[in-house]
């Protein structure tokens, strides 16, 4: 078999490394990238040690898990909002039951228990979040009171 001549330096050379590193990443052993690029096995082992693969492929692996735990997170966010969300209309919709002087007064005192119990749900989920959920635009709240931009207005 006659000896193949690989170029140590230029264009192909660089290219030869790079391929021989995505390779490495896809967990084919060095003896297996040697035969595929036509390079002796110990130059794949000098490849791995001047440039550092393990130490590259950590790098990208550490990355690729932060990668996921932020989406993760993103989605836990956004789960945790819309829960919120749907747990502050519910807290509306009691509120208005309660101001409804039509409603018979054990349905009002039915609602208000559970306005009650719904606004401290939400301040304890509000409380252990790992993340800062900010309220829905123009939303506060005051005591176990919801309000609204228009009644703060109102009220002043």
């Amino acid at each position: 078999m006659a000896a193949r001549i690989v170029p140590t330096t230029g264009k192909s050379y660089r290219v030869q490394r790079l391929k021989g590193f995505h390779l490495y990443g896809t967990g084919m052993a060095p003896a297996d990238i040697a035969r595929q690029l036509g390079v002796s096995a110990q130059a794949i082992t000098k490849w791995r040690r001047q440039d550092h693969w393990d130490r590259k492929l950590e790098e990208i692996t550490s990355q690729a898990i932060q990668a996921a735990d932020f989406a993760t997170n993103n989605v836990r966010a956004d789960a945790l909002i819309a829960l919120d969300k749907d747990l502050l209309k519910r807290i509306e919709q009691l509120r208005d039951l309660c101001d409804n002087p039509k409603v018979s007064p054990g349905t009002r005192l039915g609602a208000l228990r559970e306005w009650f119990a719904l606004t401290e749900k939400f301040r304890q989920s509000i409380a252990e979040s790992e993340v800062a959920k900010p309220l829905p635009a123009g939303i506060t709240i005051t005591g176990l009171h919801v309000v609204k931009p228009s009644e703060s207005a109102e009220k002043a």
